[in-house]
């Protein structure tokens, strides 16, 4: 049954809709009757997946009218719209099988601070692919170095500082997985985070693809060398002479940080779901080590006096070094017999 704004005909909704779509900044709460979440049910939908949606305020004049961009809107943080792509996206995995309903909160506030909230419940099919993305964030970048200024007491220009090194890349967790069918054809996965202890507890109603990544996160980059300082141009205080001075050398560029090892995958199929075995879709591997931080750029040398060598450029400063990649990680695939009730 597909999912409309109310009872009435989806025909006349879409003509509804077409009509009296205006512009959400023009929204005053004090004429909203209710929000509410306008999607088709019919389309393939699950936890941790995006799907045309959109949410409409249902007028007390009974006119509907789509809201056009997030602003002035939010939500309860499960569930994430998009509202100027019409998309909508289920956050996170539910602690229980067969989780089809989704309460949402839909909150609407007007320019002038006044707001509204109401519920609204998005219901799962789960008919579309399941993707989980284990990994941990990757490495922090490192930070520029400061550049050198002119100095007070010298006339070369001062050394750019050094560029921070990348963080390390965080290796990927291990997670066990199991995953049996019922006698309907209903497909469950239990999937348990052993670096995090999170539970999840998935369902595919048909085959489709579980796609789980433990890769290990990439290393961040390393931060660019400070420039170096201008040198002094030459004075000439009556019979004294200050000579010009040369320009800072740069900074050294940061170190890349290593990409993170690849995490472990232990995945046991009951026989009664070995058909499933094509659409799983695993990956271990290891994080990008980070780029290394360019050197900082030679400061301009100042003015020579006639009576002294040309003053140079300063230097430009060393690079740093790439960071390593981490090493894949290992997926572990069997078919055996378990109870699926322990896992209930």
């Amino acid at each position: 049954m597909k999912r409309t704004l109310t009872n009435i005909p989806v025909v006349v909704v879409a003509f509804l809709l077409l009509l009296s779509c205006h512009n959400a900044r023009k929204i005053k709460v004090e004429n909203i009757e209710k929000l509410v979440l306008d999607y088709d049910s019919y389309t393939p939908n699950n936890y941790n997946t995006t799907f045309p949606g959109k949410v409409c305020a249902q007028m007390k004049s009974t006119e509907y009218t789509c809201l056009k961009n997030n602003s002035n809107f939010s939500s309860s943080s499960n569930v994430d719209f998009n509202i100027n792509r019409e998309k909508i996206t289920v956050v996170g995995a539910p602690l229980k099988f067969n989780q089809s309903k989704v309460p949402v909160v839909l909150i609407y506030e007007d320019n002038k601070e006044n707001h509204v909230e109401y519920n609204d419940t998005l219901y799962i099919n789960f008919k579309a692919p399941i993707s989980i993305n284990a990994a941990f964030a990757d490495g922090q970048n490192g930070q520029k170095g400061k550049d050198g200024n002119q100095s007070l007491l010298f006339r070369d220009g001062q050394e750019g500082d050094p560029g921070t090194s990348g963080q390390h890349g965080n290796p990927g967790p291990q997670v066990d997985v199991y995953v049996w069918k019922d006698s309907v054809g209903m497909y469950y996965f239990y999937v348990s985070n052993k670096t995090t202890g999170y539970i999840s507890r998935l369902n595919l109603s048909l085959q489709t693809d579980f796609t789980l990544s433990v890769n290990g996160s990439d290393g961040g980059n390393g931060g660019n060398g400070g420039n170096g300082g201008d040198g002094k141009n030459f004075e000439v205080n009556g019979s004294k002479i200050k000579y010009g001075g040369n320009g800072g050398r740069g900074g050294m560029g940061g170190n890349g940080g290593n990409g993170g090892n690849g995490g472990f995958i232990r995945c046991v199929i009951h026989p009664s779901a070995s058909d499933i075995q094509p659409f799983l879709k695993f990956s271990a591997f290891g994080g990008n080590g980070g780029d290394m931080g360019r050197g900082g750029e030679g400061g301009r040398p100042g003015t020579a006096h006639s009576s002294q060598a040309a003053t140079v450029v300063g230097q430009k400063g060393f690079s740093g070094a790439r960071g390593l990649n981490g090493a894949n990680g290992t997926v572990n695939t069997t078919v055996e017999l378990f109870d699926p009730k322990a896992f209930y």
